[in-house]
């Protein structure tokens, strides 16, 4: 028994002694380097700069500055307050009193 278990064992690790290297084909490295490097391309720059995606780009933003530069010119919303206004109005918002105010105006 000890004798086949040893054969065996032997014949396990004899198995590989006639095997050959494996061997790529001619240019395969070629081929496979090339073929890495069209698969690295950024997908998005394959369309981003496709001249008529950066022409219809240029178009877009040409008629969106057309289009805001004929709006026409409407009064502003907003109202203006002088400065004392606007003190008090924080003031009252915070319940400041009236001595913070005047270190304030000074």
């Amino acid at each position: 028994m000890k004798q086949s278990k040893q054969e065996r064992i032997d014949q396990i690790l004899n198995a590989w002694d006639g095997a050959k290297r494996a061997e790529a084909p001619a240019f395969f490295y070629t081929r496979l380097k090339a073929r890495m490097e069209k698969g690295s391309e950024n997908p998005v720059k394959s369309w981003l700069f496709k001249p008529a995606f950066v022409v219809a780009a240029l178009v877009i933003v040409i008629i969106i500055n057309v289009f805001i530069y004929l709006q026409p010119a409407t009064p502003s919303t907003i109202t203006s307050f002088d400065d004392e206004t606007s003190i008090q109005s924080i003031a009252a918002e915070y319940n400041l009193s009236d001595n913070v105010l005047e270190e304030i105006n000074q």
